[in-house]
């Protein structure tokens, strides 16, 4: 058992109230854990409700300010992988002790029922050195009945600087509400998961909030806010546990394990290293647990997944798509017309499809990920500003062959579609227009229904505030099963899956580059008795999101490294015929 030493919170002077809720938190948290040395706590033995009172809409709200104490600050390196050497050595000045704080956070609050809800649940940048963060809703509820004294548990999500890595978490304090003034209460933390490859560490420690009261004199505030909750809570997709589907069975040869066991791809992936998978069957909507070091994540619907290159085909592709339907003259126009720093002649006669397309036949090495490999590549990944994530877009690589003829992969292209894309847009619709709020947070989200967090992007820190376009895109899985469903139709009108021709060529003979889209052919791992080609999305460190059908799609989003899913495909197939001309209704355990 993991344990809690209480011992170790901050002490105050002013008494009163604050004292109580010193006094408050530790008696419940001792309740759960032994006392011990100051570590994380596990997940099944995490505070939970005593009395779970409806607590009155607006009874409890305010403003949380959330300082750590740096001397109870802790941070365990869980791996050091060959990922993890190459960012120190490429990035030094991103790894610095002041990691392992948190930092400061600052939010408004409303409750409704038994749940506390931030009013900003999207990207939040803060002014520490290497951490933004992501608030979500938790639960809080009374301590005692009839008391005023109230217990809260959150996730919270860290956000490294620059880069879509997310680290999930949870934190819990005490509100006194008995006096109406403001207090103060210690708070604890941990973090036990994460999705990013190369750097998985352990954090907790504790520190001091502090509860002011509402400036939300006219309840505006919380109005808008209880709206938004009740509507994001209608507009969830209903969903299913992994353990409606049927148990796996033999294949043909009696060997192997098939059916809906693969999903988690068990051979390929170890438990602590898959965030979260699911699957869309028939359309039904079902979900995997979220596992981490500490056990089961008790707000995985709630998790923060980041979208790392899916947002290549999300943002990039979809905006290419949605806005040719304005302006057919889009796919063909010139970077060079659009992006003045790409004014060389290897720019001249370089499309927006042929950089959607990764095909601008501007590279240094012909293998496929040769450039994005190399250290040079972190000049981009590492800078925060525009002008240096342009410059080396446009300058790092030489003219090599036609452009539209070899697909070598560049995150550093997208950028310059992205870049491209919002001067494009500015210069049709006014320049305070920005081309992610045009296309997406204005329109395609609020449509599909989307949770708060997607509705941020990671942009560049200076007065440009250019989106990554690239990556840097944040989802829940209701979202990602919305969004995924969306790009199926999408992929159905762009593409023939019987048409091996389609897209570039790349390192892989069974793989093609199209629009933004992956492709692969899946006949050797199915029934399919011809080549059938499924468009995929696919992410940095071991993300997948695989649209089978129309009303069929496959995602796992992991800090593994895997990115094949050949194996799922193959055990959906024995269950469900992917390439059945008629597949029948399919029935899970009810």
């Amino acid at each position: 058992m993991l344990m809690l030493m209480m011992t170790s919170w901050l002490v105050h002077a002013d008494g009163g109230s604050q004292d109580t809720a010193d006094t408050i938190l530790q008696s419940l948290l001792d309740q759960v854990v032994p006392v011990g040395n100051l570590a994380p706590i596990d997940y099944a033995s995490w505070p939970q409700a005593k009395y779970k009172n409806a607590i009155a809409a607006g009874q409890v709200q305010g403003q949380v300010t959330i300082k750590a104490n740096v001397q109870q600050s802790y941070l365990e390196l869980i791996e050091t992988s060959d990922s993890y050497n190459f960012e120190l050595t490429t990035r030094p000045a991103d790894f610095t002790v002041k990691r392992q704080v948190l930092p400061d956070m600052q939010f408004d609050f409303v409750t409704y029922k038994n749940k506390f809800i931030p009013a900003k649940q999207q990207l939040s940048i803060s002014d520490h050195p290497h951490w933004d963060y992501i608030l979500a809703v938790g639960d809080i509820w009374q301590v005692e009945p009839n008391q005023a004294i109230y217990h809260v548990t959150m996730p919270f999500n860290l956000v490294e600087k620059n880069q879509n890595c997310v680290h999930n978490g949870v934190l819990t304090f005490v509100i006194d509400n008995r006096q109406n003034k403001a207090v103060q209460s210690p708070f604890y933390y941990q973090i036990s998961s994460e999705t990013c490859l190369y750097y998985k560490v352990d954090m907790w420690g504790n520190g001091q909030v502090s509860i002011a009261k509402s400036k939300d004199t006219t309840g505006s505030l919380s109005q808008g806010l209880l709206t938004q909750y009740q509507q994001q809570q209608h507009d969830l997709l209903p969903t299913k546990t992994m353990a409606f589907l049927t148990a796996p069975k033999p294949d043909k040869k009696g060997s192997k394990q098939l059916g809906f066991s693969q999903l988690s791809l068990p051979n390929l992936i170890k438990p602590e290293d898959m965030t979260s998978y699911g699957l869309t069957l028939n359309g039904q909507h079902y979900v995997s647990q979220c596992q981490t070091r500490a056990g089961v994540y008790p707000y995985c619907a709630e998790l923060v997944l980041p979208s790392y290159s899916t947002a290549k085909t999300i943002f990039a592709g979809l905006s290419m798509v949605l806005l040719q339907q304005e302006y057919n003259e889009l796919y063909q126009q010139k970077v060079s017309d659009w992006v003045p720093e790409c004014n060389s002649a290897q720019w001249q006669d370089v499309t927006f499809l042929q950089l959607l397309n990764m095909t601008t036949g501007n590279y240094d090495s012909s293998y496929q990920t040769g450039d994005e490999g190399a250290e040079h590549s972190q000049i981009f990944f590492a800078a925060g500003q525009h002008n240096t994530k342009v410059k080396y877009a446009c300058q790092q690589f030489k003219r090599k062959t036609t452009p539209g003829t070899k697909f070598v992969y560049h995150t550093s292209d997208t950028y310059l579609l992205g870049t491209a894309l919002n001067q494009f847009i500015k210069a049709k619709k006014g320049q305070q227009t920005d081309v992610y709020d045009y296309v997406f947070a204005n329109n395609l989200w609020k449509k599909l229904k989307l949770n708060p967090v997607a509705y941020s992007t990671l942009r560049t820190n200076d007065d440009i505030g250019q989106p990554f376009v690239g990556y840097g895109l944040f989802f829940t899985r209701d979202d990602v099963f919305k969004v995924s469903q969306y790009l199926a139709t999408v992929s159905a009108r762009l593409f023939n899956s019987q048409q091996a021709e389609q897209g570039a060529l790349t390192s892989f003979a069974s793989t093609r580059y199209d629009k933004s889209f992956w492709k692969q052919n899946i006949a050797s791992h199915t029934n399919c008795n011809q080549d059938h080609w499924l468009p995929y999305l696919s992410g940095y460190g071991g993300i997948s999101v695989v649209l089978v059908q129309a009303n069929t799609q496959y995602f796992y989003f992991s800090d593994s490294g895997i990115y094949d899913w050949s194996q799922a495909i193959t055990g959906l197939d024995s269950e469900f015929p992917i390439c059945s001309p008629t597949n029948l209704p399919f029935k899970d355990k009810q």
